[in-house]
């Protein structure tokens, strides 16, 4: 992974208000997903990550909103 990715990653990993295995495994599935996008298209800014996965903001809020209530409210 280059540093842009690495940084992209880590900005989502700050938003996580809890970090459970089940968002320990929603952040290495998008490691993977940002990682092969990195290496296919070779960005040179995060805008490109932004336009494929959204911002760091987003992607925590569409896991969220993907998650089950009950899970939620027990964390």
């Amino acid at each position: 992974m280059n540093q842009i990715s690495k940084e992209y990653v880590n900005k989502i990993k700050m938003l996580f208000p809890v970090m459970g295995n089940s968002e320990r495994q929603y952040l290495k599935n998008l490691k993977n997903s940002v990682k092969d996008c990195c290496e296919n298209k070779e960005p040179d800014s995060m805008d490109l990550l932004y336009q494929e996965f959204g911002t760091p903001e987003d992607v925590v809020n569409s896991y969220f909103n993907s998650s089950d209530i009950d899970y939620i409210i027990s964390r």
